[in-house]
């Protein structure tokens, strides 16, 4: 599994997305994301049925952790999108996307090869937590100010916790019940 490979795609889809909502809307890019979701689920029901392919399974090769579920990073990150830009008002939910998207990816990216680990999560590490804020702060701070950068920061405390749920639903769900609570806009 290349670990750069995967993060770097999934940044690119966050990014995608956001670009998917300027240029077709939201409700076009709801479509398109349930769509894949959808394609996504029935593929990994067809790979745990044992279903092959080489070029499907030299992909999931290159990028799949050795989950129990196939796709499963990808499903939960479709659906962790379908869930914010259900749930949120448009500038909000461009503004979720990319701290799940850019956060989520850079912290694993630069985080996963340190030492210093954090003191409440073993598994996380500080450059990791500083990395998810920095990163995430930039596209943030572009649709929504500094309101942006409180929402990276607080969703990438969020990410450190253990709760042992998929970061892409924990940080969906957080960052839609944060956004309720500020804007009450849903």
């Amino acid at each position: 599994m290349n670990e750069e490979l995967r993060q770097t795609i999934h940044i690119f889809i966050g990014i995608a997305v956001i670009g998917l909502v300027y240029v077709i809307g939201v409700e076009n890019t709801l479509g398109v994301l349930v769509f894949l979701l959808v394609v996504g689920v029935l593929f990994s029901n067809a790979k745990a049925l044992g279903f092959k392919s080489d070029f499907i399974d030299g992909i999931l090769e290159r990028i799949e952790r050795g989950v129990k579920i196939p796709g499963k990073g990808a499903i939960t990150m479709f659906a962790g999108m379908i869930l914010i830009l259900s749930l949120t008002p448009p500038i909000y939910a461009i503004t979720l996307i990319s701290i799940l998207a850019v956060g989520d990816g850079f912290s694993t990216l630069i985080g996963r090869n340190a030492e210093v680990k954090l003191p409440w999560n073993e598994k996380k590490t500080w450059y990791g937590l500083v990395s998810f804020i920095v990163f995430s702060s930039i596209p943030a701070f572009s649709f929504l100010g500094f309101e942006g950068i409180a929402y990276a920061f607080t969703l990438g405390m969020i990410e450190t916790i253990d709760l042992d749920i998929d970061d892409n639903l924990l940080i969906s769900v957080s960052a839609v019940i944060i956004s309720y609570l500020v804007t009450k806009k849903i």
